[in-house]
């Protein structure tokens, strides 16, 4: 099959007008317009995929997102009014909208059991378990076309909410509304901080998934250097990221039984990925790498601006990674400072809060003048375990 266009329109001869009317419970026998009509179109829109959207949740989640998205900007035909002369002798204002008709009258919207057509309810049952619908639906742009499908944004997004707390969040919703009459400047201030701490809550699980992607990858490379060095690599989850460990061995010949003797630990590596010019340490990742200056290293990967996340590798992030050795040196003095005024305050009869909130910028300069390759890390610990094993 060639499809040339997704969306199109051309003349055709409507029956059951009363799929096309503004009011869609127009009844009767003989509503059929007496002359073609240009009618907008939607590419496969047929029983086949009529069948696949009342098969899956996330189909039909899917479909309604691209309709948002693309859809209602790339072809207004739904927004359109068109009068047409019926069979039955009247005439009737239409929308010449055929994908539209097909969104409002077929039952496409999967259930439990069943189909239903798109209502509150529906729609509900999509967003609750697609975060990124549940966003678009209620989007300003998009007001007149959920209107047009008979679609109320707000009860659709309390009944998604699930029946243990709709019911709390109408009362809510109601006092919400009283307040806005009252406060009409309060309530927007709060849908703003309410909406900046969405913004902040993706941009940290942007940031951890961007995190842990590094930190895999840089893993593997290391390991891939380190496999014939007998060092392995552990991950920790305080302090720092990865610990490089070499097994120690004496051997004695004892049969075929080889006796080992404890892991040393060669070095401790805190990880960070950053688009910017600084990254941050923790309180406890500072006090780690002063009370371990000879073995902390930190890890720097300064992404490009444009770089997608999705699309890095290994290879990609060993080119990139800045190692910093003797970070905790650097560290220091900010740390006795931090230490010499708690205990000037507890003589003084008063603690300071929030020490352990502390966090340390690491500025790009540090990193851009005294990096060391990851290959040159690896030299370093083969460095080590030569010394260990003379």
């Amino acid at each position: 099959m060639l499809v040339t266009d997704l969306l199109w329109s051309e003349g055709e001869e409507l029956g059951e007008l009363e799929k096309y009317t503004l009011n869609p419970d127009l009844e009767g026998d003989g509503h059929s317009a007496v002359s073609p009509v240009e009618v907008g179109k939607l590419a496969f829109i047929d029983s086949i995929f009529y069948d696949a959207l009342r098969g899956s949740r996330e189909r039909a989640a899917r479909f309604f997102q691209f309709i948002l998205d693309y859809v209602v900007d790339a072809d207004e035909s739904w927004k359109q009014r068109v009068k047409v002369r019926c069979e039955c002798g009247n005439e009737h204002e239409i929308i010449p909208c055929e994908w539209l008709s097909f969104i409002r009258d077929r039952e496409w919207v999967p259930r439990a059991r069943g189909q239903e057509r798109l209502t509150d309810a529906s729609l509900a049952r999509l967003t609750r378990h697609d975060r990124r619908l549940a966003e678009t639906v209620t989007r300003e742009e998009h007001t007149d076309f959920l209107n047009l499908v008979g679609i109320n944004v707000l009860e659709q997004a309390v009944l998604a909410a699930g029946e243990a707390q709709s019911s709390e969040l109408r009362r809510k919703l109601a006092q919400l509304a009283r307040l806005a009459v009252q406060h009409p400047g309060v309530v927007a201030q709060l849908i703003e901080d309410i909406e900046a701490h969405h913004e902040a809550d993706k941009r940290w699980q942007a940031n951890q998934k961007l995190g842990k992607m590094v930190e895999d990858l840089i893993q593997k490379q290391l390991k891939s250097h380190l496999s014939q060095l007998r060092i392995r690599l552990k991950t920790q989850f305080k302090g720092y990221d990865l610990g490089a460990y070499v097994d120690d061995p004496s051997y004695a010949d004892v049969g075929s039984i080889e006796v080992q003797q404890s892991e040393t630990l060669l070095a401790k590596i805190e990880i960070k990925a950053t688009r910017g010019k600084a990254v941050s340490m923790s309180n406890l990742q500072g006090e780690e790498a002063s009370n371990d200056e000879a073995r902390y290293w930190l890890c720097v990967v300064p992404l490009d601006a444009d770089e997608e996340i999705d699309e890095l590798t290994a290879e990609r992030v060993e080119e990139l990674t800045c190692f910093v050795s003797g970070i905790g040196n650097r560290l220091a003095a900010a740390r006795e400072g931090i230490q010499e005024a708690v205990e000037s305050a507890d003589e003084s009869g008063f603690d300071l809060e929030h020490i352990d909130d502390i966090r340390y910028g690491i500025r790009a300069e540090i990193w851009e003048s005294d990096a060391t390759p990851l290959k040159g890390v690896v030299e370093w610990l083969a460095k080590q375990v030569s010394g260990m094993r003379r």
